[in-house]
C-alpha cells in the first residue's frame, strides 16, 4: 500500500516513539516511561492514566481520536498475566506495561493505515 506523506510519517514518528521492546534499549525505554505514566505510584494504570500518558508523554499525533487507541490497548494488556491482587485484573500494572507500549503501538498503526483507506472517514471500508 502507497501511504500519503502525513501518513508514511506518522507510522514513522511512531516507530521511534513506541519501541517494540525486543532489546535491552527498547526495555529500558520502555520502562522509562512507567513513572510517567503512573503518576499516583500505586503501581497500576488504569485507563485515564492510560489516555493521559498518551497523549502528554508519548505525543503521538493526533490523526484521529486517540481514545479508541488506547482503550483496546488498555483491555488486551491488562489481561496478559495474572493478578496478584483482587484489583490486578481491572488496571494494567508494571509487569504488564510493555504490552500496553506494544499494544499501543500495534493498534496505532491500525488505525493510521484504516485511516488511510477511509477516504469518506465513515469508519467503514467502501468499495471503489
Amino acid at each position: 500500500m502507497n501511504l500519503n506523506k502525513q501518513s508514511a510519517e506518522v507510522l514513522k514518528s511512531i516507530n521511534e516513539k513506541l519501541p517494540t521492546g525486543d532489546g535491552p534499549k527498547d526495555i529500558e525505554r520502555i520502562n522509562s516511561y512507567w513513572p510517567q505514566f503512573d503518576k499516583n505510584k500505586n503501581g497500576y494504570l488504569n485507563l485515564a492514566e492510560i489516555n493521559s500518558g498518551v497523549r502528554y508523554v508519548l505525543k503521538l499525533p493526533d490523526l484521529f481520536p486517540l481514545e479508541p487507541v488506547a482503550k483496546r490497548a488498555f483491555n488486551a494488556s491488562k489481561a496478559k498475566m495474572k493478578a496478584m491482587t483482587k484489583f490486578g485484573d481491572e488496571y494494567v500494572s508494571k509487569a504488564e506495561f510493555p504490552y500496553l507500549i506494544k499494544y499501543i503501538r500495534d493498534y496505532y498503526r491500525y488505525w493510521a493505515v484504516f485511516n488511510e483507506i477511509d477516504k469518506n472517514h465513515d469508519k467503514k471500508v467502501s468499495q471503489t
